[in-house]
């Protein structure tokens, strides 16, 4: 399972605004040529998300889906999570104010989404 998210902006600003109360180790950020990513520590959920996306910085910058993946943690070779609970989910809706996209199985750049299982709206929605 993963969750899909489409929003404009910072992603570590973001996920600031999801997660404000986080620290540096609990909330972190690094970047390459072709992809940025978050991860956040929910140790109340017994896991790590990860939290990326492509992106194309330059003078215009383009935005790109962001996925939220789970893991038991934020090592190489960590296991993935197959659920994302609802709570989370929902708080991503609620904290960001835009829908969450649910979906079965894994994200691949570039490849059709997986079965979509739900969808979380944010109150004002």
């Amino acid at each position: 399972m993963y969750l899909r998210i489409e929003i404009n902006g910072d992603l570590d600003e973001l996920m600031q605004k999801v997660w404000p109360n986080k620290n540096n180790e609990e909330l972190y950020r690094d970047y390459e040529n072709v992809y940025e990513w978050v991860w956040v520590s929910l140790p109340d959920y017994s896991i790590w998300l990860n939290v990326s996306r492509e992106h194309k910085w330059g003078e215009e910058k383009e935005n790109y889906p962001t996925y939220v993946a789970g893991y038991s943690s934020d090592q190489e070779g960590s296991q993935r999570v197959e659920v994302i609970s609802p709570e989370v989910s929902s708080h991503i809706a609620q904290a960001l104010g835009c829908n969450v996209f649910a979906h079965a199985g894994n994200y691949y750049i570039g490849k059709p989404e997986g079965e979509l299982l739900n969808v979380y709206k944010p109150n004002n929605v």
